[in-house]
């Protein structure tokens, strides 16, 4: 076995989330840990947990935003376990505007299946103000070059991929997305550590919760390097 570093970002209480998206107040829950028991009250230690399929770093499949999507509890544990190789882009400033010609330019070899995972730096700034609204966004040429890659699952360690997301078309917003999720790709995101691989390939372990009949769900991902 080679090295292994965790590339999960931690789940904990005051963590950002999506909420600071227009229209999304209401909608995502903010993540909460509670107590349910303690030794002294019952005997056990034990939490109660709430929080929404994208909280910290989770995997998505295409029913996420596709009405005959498939949802990620219809995959095997084989197809969340890829060869994997890194796309480096350095550390990006807040608000970068990711396009298809930054992406060939750092881009490795690519094989069909792979898992790609494009190393930003962003994940520094996490649960700090602006980490979602203001991370690197791709522009549509970034995707496209994207979607002409034969892989399986795309990662990244930014949580919104979309420049439309910054814009006022609401129209625009989610048509990378569902590009991405026609072609069957998983997405994985954000994930962190990914500079602190000392390899640009590997083999990634991508496990999300087995919960039925949702879209995506938290994972624990690991990239095994040697």
């Amino acid at each position: 076995m080679g090295q292994l570093t965790d590339i999960t970002g931690k789940l904990e209480p005051g963590m950002w989330d999506y909420r600071v998206f227009p229209g999304f107040e209401d909608l995502v829950p903010p993540l909460r840990i509670e107590t349910m028991g303690t030794l002294d009250t019952f005997g056990f230690y034990g939490s109660k947990f709430t929080l929404s399929s994208i909280s910290g770093t989770y995997l998505e499949a295409s029913s996420h935003v596709l009405a005959d999507g498939r949802h990620l509890s219809s995959y095997g544990v084989d197809d969340f376990i890829r060869p994997a190789k890194i796309l480096r882009l350095g550390g990006l400033a807040p608000d970068t505007l990711i396009d298809g010609a930054m992406l060939a330019a750092a881009a490795p070899a690519i094989e069909p299946g792979d898992a790609l995972l494009i190393d930003t730096g962003w994940y520094r700034q996490w649960n700090t103000p602006g980490f979602v609204e203001r991370c690197p966004k791709m522009l549509p040429s970034a995707l496209a070059w994207i979607l002409e890659q034969p892989i399986a699952l795309l990662g990244v360690d930014i949580p919104a991929i979309e420049a439309a997301w910054t814009d006022d078309d609401a129209s625009a917003k989610g048509g990378l997305l569902t590009q991405l999720f026609a072609r069957g790709t998983l997405l994985l995101a954000p994930v962190v550590n990914l500079d602190q691989i000392g390899a640009d390939r590997g083999r990634l372990y991508a496990l999300p919760l087995p919960v039925v009949g949702t879209s995506g769900a938290p994972v624990r991902a690991i990239l095994e390097w040697e």
